[in-house]
């Protein structure tokens, strides 16, 4: 058989009973592991856990899981920093409008000063 396993009891081995479930998948309990191991009926061999009814994740499942998760974190990473980019952005369009306000109050008060030079008060004017 594809599966076969066994128990020692006393001194002796024993053979454990192979379990044909539907689907043509068949089941030996491991005591030790708390597990049953089955054999799909593709022929992988499986690792399912009864307390919780789910199969254990093969060695090619944990890499996916792991590469996606990496990808994951990595776009992750990369939404912060285009974040991070964009209040930098925000950061330096408020300071270069900061910077011609104070050009446009400097502009304005030299035009006063000019006004005031040639005998003319601009805060007599009314708008």
């Amino acid at each position: 058989p594809p599966l076969r396993g066994r128990r020692l009891v006393g001194a002796e081995y024993e053979i454990l009973p192979l379990e044909e479930l539907e689907g043509d998948i068949l089941s030996i309990p491991s005591q030790v592991l708390g597990l049953e191991l089955r054999v799909l009926s593709d022929g992988r061999l499986r690792f399912f856990d009864s307390v919780s009814g789910e199969y254990l994740r093969s060695p090619e499942e944990s890499e996916q899981e792991r590469i996606q998760e990496r990808m994951q974190a990595e776009q992750e990473r990369m939404r912060a920093e285009q974040e991070r980019m964009r209040a930098q952005q925000e950061q330096f369009r408020a300071e270069q409008e900061r910077m011609r306000a104070e050009q446009a109050e400097r502009e304005l008060e030299q035009l006063r000063n000019l006004l005031r030079e040639r005998g003319i008060n601009p805060d007599d004017w009314s708008t």
